[in-house]
């Protein structure tokens, strides 16, 4: 018996131009069967980067809700890579800080700020943000946990309640 060979068509590569444009090659697809594959292929990398952009935006919505869930349960200021942002609500540090301001403090401790800094700090009725002024030398030498003097730059007088350097939650790095 004879065999039959089955017929074998040759391999035809795409028809694909390329078109020369001063320094830049533009490629242009002629064949109907690579232009579907290209829109399929486009399809796919935008589904990709929505499904990316969509975890990214569920992650950073989940990561805001934890922190914002622990510091009201714990009471304690929650850093994220040692950093916070800071919503000022009033007027007390203007012009430096303006009333609305977003303000970006990095943690840090006594041995961390010195005379001049802007810190955030924690009183009994919640978190202030005013400059660090100087020492009560008085109230140190008499072995007081509240030393430190802080003012409000808009306030005339410096505050009344002196800072104990424990209280001290962060410096301001960034003004928005």
């Amino acid at each position: 018996m004879d065999k039959v060979k089955p017929e074998v068509k040759p391999k035809v590569k795409p028809k694909v131009k390329v078109a020369s444009k001063s320094h830049h090659n533009i490629i242009q697809i002629t064949s109907p069967k690579m232009k579907i594959k290209m829109r399929q292929y486009c399809a796919l990398i935008a589904e990709c980067i929505s499904a990316v952009v969509t975890v990214t935006a569920i992650l950073i919505t989940i990561g805001c809700a934890y922190i914002n869930i622990n510091e009201r349960i714990s009471g304690e200021m929650t850093f994220l890579a040692g950093h916070k942002l800071v919503y000022i609500e009033s007027g007390s540090m203007e012009p430096a800080i303006k009333t609305g301001a977003v303000i970006i403090i990095r943690k840090a401790k006594f041995e961390d700020v010195e005379n001049g800094d802007i810190i955030t700090f924690e009183t009994p009725e919640g978190y202030v943000t005013h400059r660090l002024v100087g020492e009560d030398a008085e109230a140190r030498k008499n072995g007081a946990e509240a030393f430190l003097i802080t003012k409000g730059d808009a306030n005339s007088i410096d505050d009344i309640e002196r800072l104990d350097p424990e209280d001290i939650r962060g410096v301001v790095v960034k003004i928005f």
